[in-house]
Parts: structure tokens; C-alpha cells; sequence
């Protein structure tokens, strides 16, 4: 067993671990004590909206003694989260996607001249640190070298992309607002992808990860249930009127969220229906049984329509990885068609031609599950349903006739409102949307066809990575594992062909969804050699 797999998340053991390497290498202990001062005194100082031109988020919402206190004790695990990267890598990784909901509901933000510098800037450059200072121990290197070697077309093509994003932002006609959407909606997420790849030591620390992302979102929700109940009338409020609100402090975007939650799920459920805890733990099961929970009210009340969508397919996929006998599985199907009209209103098709009074009893009992106002974008032919679906598709659209005549580069990030509102704009179109909805035609829109192709491979890779390891797999928790990691993969796929989590708006002060999926695909692409043993040897296998 590894020293993550005995040691984490036992603090005693890592303790003594940490406390050993301030003794064995002081300048490490030195520079961890540097991150970590540099990321409390950021989370204090970027609080200000004087100090180095700093700009808050435009929250529309106030928020409330909860969130206050959140971003006022919030420099405190940032400095501790610091220094671990540094100290320990991956036990640092898991902590930083844990508190991540924490750490954007402080807020914090800083404009130096062309730069905005957020928290996981700081995180990113301790982690990185980190992984230099392994560098220097030849079990370490060892270590990385090997897994880098095992995983060469993955590193080349993340260099790629790269590089092609960073040729893209250069070229563009506004390099101001192309900026900040390369280093925080393509740089970090794919330095991170890459070092949860690298880092991740056996199946046992990527358990931990994907626990470590479901309840990340789990406490997400959590911060967002408790500033947002308070605030709104009542759930009718939140459908028809205030839904937008419900995730600001943390993902900003209620849809985001919605997306977050579609990929914690399966990962949650999965390891719940395992037949002994993936820690190993009595605790984790009410543990993982809250977490979930909160997740599936938080889905609910986020009214998205990808989000519902992308959960219930993959906790479908999940369900039939799960079962083993046909009669089992046709259960499932037939479950799965109840549960999918309650998601999408689609039976409204069938019985209005053939039974008006049953549509109009469905239909009212939908009005009360959805709201009015959210039922009304199923249907294109009303306003809300002209710009959720018909509006989307018109961006996605002009999106594929950007990529065609800029077929190499895009148009630059953050670019297609700009062009969209020009010689794109579809006649139809009655909004100028600020994206696609549509991840793969918007990437190839911005950041040329060549870095969509290669965004669409990394997804096709990582599910099928972890379709091999479920189908290899003799252990049943194995298969479990594989299963959730493989929905939840699949659940990014559908939010962003039906959503378009667009990289990152300098607004938001986050790009954790991205983040969330990269370290997804890297865990499932590392899945299936870490199925099969084959870790790399070294003398010591933890991060330590």
C-alpha cells in the first residue's frame, strides 16, 4: 500500500510525514512557509477593492453573515493548502479540490496591469513548486519520469493544446480579454489535469480524488443552500425568478453549478453502492450519504435542464454498469423512462394529440415540479424556449462558419460575442449570445478546429479508459470505480454539448468547473494502468 493509501486522510501520519521533511529539507520547509504566508496575505488583501486595482465580482446578491465569515476565515486554510502543495503534492491536490467551493466564495480577485492573479494561481505555482522539488530526489524523479513515459501522447497532447491556445491568444484581434481566459480557463486546468495524472500514486489515492470532487461539490452546495434560503420568498421564487442567484458566491453561474453537480453525483452514488466504503471508514458512508443528498436538492433547485439531463443519464449508465443480470437492467430501463418525465416534459408530445385532459394533468403536475417559467424553455415556440433552445442553436451555428473561415486559431477567447454581434450574426437571431452552448463548436470557434479535435479525443479517451478498466476489472469495487469515474465523464460530455461551460469570464473569479473536468479526464486516463499495477517503482510512493 502506498504512504497517500495508509496515510491519507489519517492526519497523524501525515503529519509526522511533514514534519520529517521540514527536518530533512529546510529550504522545502522554507518555501512552504513563503506559499503559504503569499496565499493568506492574498486571500486578506485581495478582499479590498482599493489595493492593486482589485475588482470584486459583480455579485448581485448580498451576501450573507455565513459567506462573510467564510471569506474572512478563508486566508487560514488557504495558507495551510499552500504550504501542503508544496510539501506533499497530492495530498496538497486533493485538499485544494476540496475546499475549492471555500476558497471562490471568498472572492478574491487581483487586476496587476494586464494580469488577473486568483487563488488558484497561487495554489497552481505552490503545486508546481512542489513537483520541482521531487525533482531533485531520484525516487521522485524516477517516479514522475516513468509515469510521464507510460502517458507520453497524453503530456504531448496537452502540450499541444497548449500551444495552440497560446498561439491563439497572441493572435487575437483583443489579447486584454483573450488573456485572462488562457491562464485560467486553458492553462490551469490543463496543469492540473496533467499533475492529477502524474501525481494520482494507485487506485486507492484515486478514490480519494473522486471523493475528494463530490464532496467538494457537496460543500458547495452547502455554502450556496445556506446563503441563498434565507434570501428568497419561497421555492416558487427561486424557480420563476431567482434561480440565477442561487450559485453566485461559488460557481457564479447557476448552470455551472448545475454541470458540477452532474459530474459529482455519479462519483458520490458509486461509491455509496460500493459494498465497503472506498476510505475504509465507518464514517464515510453518512458522510457520502449527506454529501450526496445535498447534491441531488442543490440539482433540483439549480431548474437546469442539462444539468437534470446529464445527472440522470449517468446515473443510468452508472446503474447498468452496476447490475449484472438482463432482468435487472430492463428494471433500470424501466425506471429510467419514469424518471425521464419528470426530468424533460417530453410525454406532452404523445398525449396532447391523444388525451387532452391526461397532458393537462401532467402539465400542471410539471408546472409544480419545474415552475412556469423554467417548463416554458422546453417549448420553442414561447419566448423563454425560443432563447434556451432556437437562440443556441443559431450561436452554435455561426460558431461552426467562425471555425470553418479562421479554421487554424479561432478567432481568439473570449471573442465570439464580439464576432457573433458582427458579419456572424445569424438573421434570425433576436439575442446576441456571449457563447455558443456548445462546448466542441465553440472551442473550435475561438481556439481553432485542431484544439477541438483534440478537447473531443481527451473526452472520447477518458471514457473509454475507464470503460476498459470496468471491463477488465475482477474486483467489484474496481468496476464501481470505473463506472462512476466513466458516468461522470460522460455527464461533462452531455452538459457541454447541451450548456457550453464556457472556459472562464474575468468576472467570475473562477474557472472550477473546467478545473473539475480536466482532473477527471486526467484520473480516468491513469485509471487503467493503475487497474492493472502498474504504478511506478519507486522507494517511496506517496507524495511525500
Amino acid at each position: 500500500m502506498s504512504s497517500v493509501g495508509s496515510a491519507w486522510p489519517r492526519a497523524a501520519p501525515l503529519a509526522a510525514s511533514l514534519r520529517d521533511r521540514f527536518e530533512r529539507d529546510p529550504g522545502a520547509g522554507a518555501l512552504a512557509i513563503g506559499a503559504a504566508l503569499l496565499a493568506a496575505a492574498f486571500f486578506v488583501l485581495a478582499r479590498s477593492p482599493i489595493l492593486y486595482g482589485t475588482v470584486r465580482a459583480p455579485l448581485d446578491i448580498l451576501p450573507g453573515g455565513a459567506a462573510q465569515t467564510l471569506a474572512f476565515l478563508a486566508p487560514l486554510p488557504a495558507a495551510l493548502t499552500a504550504a501542503l502543495c508544496v510539501l506533499a503534492p497530492w495530498e496538497g491536490l486533493l485538499v485544494l479540490l476540496l475546499l475549492t467551493p471555500w476558497f471562490d466564495a471568498a472572492q478574491v480577485g487581483w487586476w496587476i496591469g494586464p494580469l488577473q492573479v486568483l487563488g488558484l494561481t497561487v495554489f497552481l505555482a505552490a503545486l508546481v513548486a512542489g513537483v520541482a522539488l521531487r525533482l531533485r530526489d531520484p525516487a521522485g524523479r524516477a517516479r514522475l519520469s516513468t509515469r510521464a513515459a507510460d502517458h507520453r501522447l497524453v503530456c504531448l497532447g496537452g502540450l499541444v493544446l497548449l500551444g495552440l491556445a497560446t498561439l491563439s491568444t497572441a493572435l487575437s484581434a483583443d489579447v486584454g480579454a483573450s488573456g485572462p481566459v488562457w491562464l485560467h480557463g486553458v492553462l490551469e486546468p490543463l496543469v492540473l489535469g496533467l499533475l492529477a495524472l502524474l501525481l494520482v500514486p494507485d487506485t486507492r489515492g484515486l478514490r480519494l480524488a473522486l471523493l475528494a470532487l463530490g464532496c467538494s461539490a457537496a460543500l458547495g452546495g452547502l455554502i450556496n443552500l445556506v446563503q441563498t434560503i434565507p434570501t428568497v420568498p419561497s421555492l416558487l421564487a427561486l424557480q420563476d425568478h431567482d434561480r440565477a442567484i442561487f450559485s453566485r458566491l461559488t460557481y457564479f453561474n447557476v448552470g455551472l453549478f448545475g454541470e458540477i453537480l452532474a459530474m459529482a453525483i455519479p462519483l458520490l452514488a458509486a461509491a455509496l453502492i460500493a459494498r465497503r466504503p472506498w476510505t475504509g471508514r465507518r464514517l464515510a458512508t453518512p458522510v457520502l450519504a449527506a454529501a450526496l443528498a445535498i447534491c441531488l436538492v442543490c440539482l433540483y433547485l439549480t431548474f437546469s435542464k442539462s444539468g437534470w439531463l446529464a445527472a440522470g443519464i449517468a446515473l443510468l449508465v452508472l446503474a447498468l454498469a452496476w447490475v449484472r443480470t438482463g432482468r435487472a437492467r430492463l428494471a433500470v430501463a424501466a425506471a429510467a423512462v419514469a424518471v425521464s418525465m419528470v426530468v424533460a416534459p417530453w410525454p406532452l408530445l404523445v398525449l396532447r394529440p391523444v388525451a387532452p385532459p391526461l397532458a393537462s394533468m401532467y402539465a400542471a403536475a410539471m408546472t409544480e415540479i419545474w415552475g412556469s417559467a423554467r417548463l416554458a424553455t422546453w417549448d420553442p415556440s414561447t419566448a423563454a424556449g425560443e432563447v434556451s433552445i432556437t437562440e443556441r442553436l443559431y450561436a452554435s451555428g455561426a460558431a461552426l462558419r467562425m471555425a470553418f473561415d479562421h479554421p487554424l486559431l479561432g478567432v481568439g477567447l473570449d471573442r465570439f460575442k464580439a464576432e457573433y454581434g458582427g458579419p456572424y450574426r445569424d438573421p434570425r437571431a433576436t439575442v446576441v449570445l456571449d457563447a455558443a452552448h456548445d462546448l466542441l463548436p465553440n472551442l473550435a470557434a475561438e481556439l481553432g478546429i485542431p484544439f477541438a479535435v483534440l478537447v473531443a479525443a481527451a473526452m472520447a479517451a477518458a471514457v473509454m479508459s475507464a470503460w476498459r478498466a470496468w471491463r477488465r476489472a475482477s474486483e467489484a469495487r474496481l468496476r464501481l470505480l470505473a463506472a462512476g469515474l466513466g458516468s461522470s465523464v460522460l455527464a461533462w460530455w452531455i452538459v457541454s454539448a447541451t450548456f457550453d461551460p464556457d472556459l472562464y469570464r474575468t468576472w467570475r473569479l473562477m474557472a472550477s468547473d473546467i478545473v473539475f473536468a480536466a482532473v477527471l479526464i486526467g484520473l480516468a486516463l491513469a485509471l487503467p494502468r493503475l487497474a492493472e499495477g502498474r504504478a511506478p517503482p519507486a522507494g517511496r510512493r506517496g507524495a511525500l
